[in-house]
């Protein structure tokens, strides 16, 4: 997989170049804009599909430490505050004060980011979304509003590629990679990625945990408030 990336990666550079050069002698228009978009998708692509193929051999490395998730989600949302905010859209965090699990920090902050944006791009109507932790179930929610979806789409949606057909979803644009990523980046972590449909039109997906403390929850605060 690698060695196909290169060859695909190498006329791909060329294009860019090109298309820059284009632009700086006069020419630049919607098309050398749209050629830099699908060559930015394209690269995008390449390097998700690198992603997965390292997890498939089983080359990704993890290290297992105590991390506090509470101050993991919240450095996350930071980091994505202007996507936060530019989609208009509320955080509700229903997190322990300090929740400390045994766990893989880099494969945490990724399945955090990956869930994350995705609810922030494809969040219905006017609730916040939802971070929360089940105690009973041990288990961390990400919940959001959604356009209505069905059991069957909802299981497709750690395929490869997979992309619901709905005008929000063709306004986003994207791979349909990123909850593979997710789906892989779990499993190599030992944790468990599911999702639930709490109505058609509200969807949970769900990371699950073996060993966690047994804090209670004790954190109900809005971030990035409308």
């Amino acid at each position: 997989m690698s060695n196909a990336s290169h060859e695909i990666k190498t006329p791909l550079a060329v294009l860019s170049t090109n298309n820059d050069v284009m632009e700086m002698i006069g020419y630049k228009n919607e098309w050398t804009e749209s050629n830099r978009n699908q060559i930015k998708r394209l690269n995008m692509l390449i390097e998700q599909m690198l992603l997965l193929a390292r997890f498939d051999e089983g080359k990704n490395t993890i290290e297992l430490t105590k991390v506090n998730l509470t101050d993991l989600i919240k450095n996350e949302i930071n980091e994505l505050s202007t996507l936060i905010k530019e989609n208009d859209k509320t955080i509700l965090l229903e997190l322990p004060d300090n929740l400390v699990e045994t766990t893989d920090e880099a494969s945490m902050r990724q399945l955090t980011t990956i869930l994350l944006e995705n609810a922030v791009k494809y969040h219905v109507g006017s609730e916040p979304i939802i971070i929360k932790w089940q105690p009973a179930k041990r288990e961390l929610w990400f919940e959001n509003e959604c356009d209505p979806m069905t059991e069957e789409e909802r299981k497709q949606l750690f395929e490869r590629f997979y992309r619901r057909d709905t005008a929000r979803n063709r306004e986003q644009g994207g791979s349909g990679m990123g909850l593979s990523i997710a789906a892989a980046v779990a499993k190599a972590a030992g944790l468990k990625l599911t999702t639930e449909l709490i109505n058609p039109s509200c969807i949970a997906f769900k990371i699950g945990f073996n060993g966690h403390n047994k804090d209670s929850w004790q954190i109900k605060e809005r971030l990035f408030k409308k």
